[in-house]
């Protein structure tokens, strides 16, 4: 009887050791962008029409000595639409599985009051899905100042084919200020980005 309750026991620790952890709590971070004095390789990748700077003005600066300035020209309504793009080809693999990408992001005023609502999304590709871009929808820009944008990486997803893949070959990621639901007014200026981290 004994052996037959441990090899019962056996085979359903096999079978939820194989599970794949789809819950597992996120990594602390260990990856940091303070844009102090540097881009570090960010910038943009030809299909929107910002300009990127470091910025050393402390009344837009989150923590430490520098930003990132995007003087951008946001448009829902022109074909194609007109974004705000905090863009990084690592031209090598990075690992964000399990990982909350953390950014500070500074809006203004004139920008968090138009309604409908401009978002800030994060986009990631990954070798695995050569020709798909896994997008994850952030909030809305409607909160003047600094707002902390966070996105929550799982441990993997499922494509159409059902096929499981992770998040340990990202070799690409860009942030984008949009509107791809509805006609936002245009706005130009402005936007700061902060503190990136994950």
């Amino acid at each position: 009887m004994n052996k037959i309750l441990i090899s019962i026991l056996l085979i359903m620790l096999f079978f939820v050791s194989c599970k794949p952890l789809n819950n597992s709590e996120p990594l602390p971070a260990s990856v940091f962008y303070n844009f102090d004095s540097s881009l570090n390789g960010w910038g943009s990748n030809g299909i929107s029409n910002e300009t990127l700077s470091i910025n050393s003005n402390s009344n837009y600066i989150k923590a430490g000595t520098g930003s990132v300035k995007c003087n951008c020209y946001l448009s829902s309504s022109s074909i194609p639409p007109k974004i705000g793009l905090l863009y990084q080809d690592f031209g090598t693999n990075v690992n964000l599985t399990n990982r909350v990408v953390t950014l500070w992001v500074y809006v203004p005023t004139e920008l968090a009051g138009l309604n409908p609502r401009y978002y800030i999304d994060l986009n990631i590709k990954r070798q695995s899905m050569s020709l798909i871009v896994d997008t994850f929808y952030g909030p809305a820009l409607n909160k003047a100042g600094w707002n902390k944008i966070t996105f929550t990486i799982p441990a993997y997803s499922t494509d159409s084919y059902n096929v499981t893949h992770d998040y340990q070959d990202v070799q690409m990621i860009y942030f984008a200020i949009e509107n791809t639901a509805q006609t936002a007014a245009d706005w130009t200026g402005n936007i700061y980005f902060d503190e990136l981290s994950w």
